[in-house]
């Protein structure tokens, strides 16, 4: 039988370094690809929920059991993410590497309806942006996002309608683009 997350978190809260482990060992994997999308660093990822884990032990004792601890982790995790992130933009006025020339024309085509899609996720506000990542990549659903950021399930549908209106608007052009395209390519 699984111990409730209610019932680890009041174990910890008591130090039992076991209830800690069992804690770490159901979350670090959906943590772990959780955070590796958003910071693309295998050990930048392990690092940041390394602190995670350190820091909830550390403060274990203002843990709330009437709080999802899954929620209050994912949170923590957006947050040092988001911390890094700017603290790496800052810091990064170099240019990226130049990247080699496509091999094909479709390979050139899906390199910019990539880049078109970046650009179009780029326009978004930040929570929208976070909210779609944590939809369309992530695969939560928008219990699961409310949980993690707070909000009420309302909330994030509403964000999530104006996300996709303002994503479907970006782009527009490169859908009409790619129509004509195939019905070029199809002849």
């Amino acid at each position: 039988m699984q111990i409730s997350d209610q019932k680890l978190v009041k174990d910890i809260k008591a130090s039992d370094a076991k209830a800690f482990q069992v804690l770490y060992n159901r979350y670090y994997e959906n943590l772990y690809r959780f955070t590796w999308r958003r910071v693309r660093d295998k050990d930048l990822a392990l690092d940041l929920i390394q602190e995670v884990f350190t820091k909830t032990w550390q403060n274990r004792n203002s843990l709330d059991a009437t709080q999802s601890i899954k929620a209050f982790l994912f949170r923590s995790v957006i947050n040092l993410s988001i911390d890094h992130l700017r603290k790496q933009s800052v810091r990064n006025t170099v240019p990226l590497e130049f990247s080699p020339e496509p091999e094909s024309d479709q390979e050139e085509r899906s390199i910019d309806f990539q880049q078109a899609f970046d650009s179009a996720l780029q326009s978004l506000t930040d929570k929208q942006r976070e909210v779609f990542i944590m939809r369309h990549v992530d695969g939560l659903k928008y219990e699961e996002i409310a949980d993690i950021l707070n909000l009420s399930v309302k909330a994030i549908e509403k964000r999530m309608t104006k996300t996709l209106k303002i994503l479907r608007e970006n782009m527009r052009h490169l859908l009409s683009f790619i129509v004509a395209l195939k019905i070029i390519f199809l002849r």
